[in-house]
């Protein structure tokens, strides 16, 4: 007897048994209480990431990029910004993203505190990770801002000069949040590298209403 295989409801089944392996009860269970998301929007982002996983059922840097693209669609843009957040979401450094690192840093992104948004633009400024971040480095930034390039340097050492309050020529975690605080406009030049997209984050939250249903 011939057997007829639907290849539609392998392919279903193949993504329910890996949704199943990404977002399984003990991730969940420990997401829901570490992250600003609710079970349903775990879930809804499973589902997404499922969608850019290879067969290791983990994210590469292309993959990362395209699957964070929705989500913050400015940072994608920044080739330099992105290596770094791949770098910083990539806790463990086996060079790979699995989905609890994905969402982790999603979750700073979209629902963090403001110190923890400031941490994490500042870190994602930080491209080489030393510890502190250059005019070179703010330059990156600095050039997607809509100012005409022959002002570009010196916008940058301006905003250098702002931030860098003990005169080292660097600027530390501490620095940038002080200056934050105290001029709150010198965050719009960086936070568009961050924006979140707002049509990805209300079918996010359209989850979690479900949940509260």
């Amino acid at each position: 007897e011939r057997v007829i295989f639907d290849v539609d409801d392998i392919e279903r089944r193949m993504r329910t048994t890996r949704l199943r392996s990404v977002a399984n009860k003990r991730t969940l269970a420990a997401l829901a209480e570490s992250a600003n998301f609710s079970r349903e929007e775990l879930l809804t982002l499973a589902a997404h990431y499922n969608n850019h996983v290879g067969h290791e059922m983990r994210l590469d840097e292309a993959a990362f990029t395209a699957a964070l693209r929705q989500f913050l669609p400015a940072l994608a843009e920044h080739d330099l910004l992105m290596r770094r957040a791949y770098a910083l979401a990539d806790a463990n450094c086996n060079g790979i993203v699995d989905f609890a690192e994905f969402v982790k840093q999603l979750s700073v992104a979209m629902r963090g505190s403001l110190p923890e948004k400031l941490r994490f633009l500042f870190d994602v400024l930080d491209i080489d990770g030393s510890g502190e971040v250059e005019v070179s480095e703010l330059a990156v930034v600095v050039r997607n801002s809509g100012r005409e390039m022959q002002n570009l340097l010196d916008y940058a050492a301006e905003v250098m000069q702002a931030f860098d309050l003990d005169g080292s020529g660097g600027i530390d975690a501490e620095e940038f949040a002080a200056s934050i605080a105290r001029e709150p406009a010198l965050l719009d030049s960086f936070h568009d590298a961050i924006r979140v997209n707002r049509e990805a984050a209300r079918a996010l939250h359209a989850a979690r209403r479900i949940d509260t249903v």
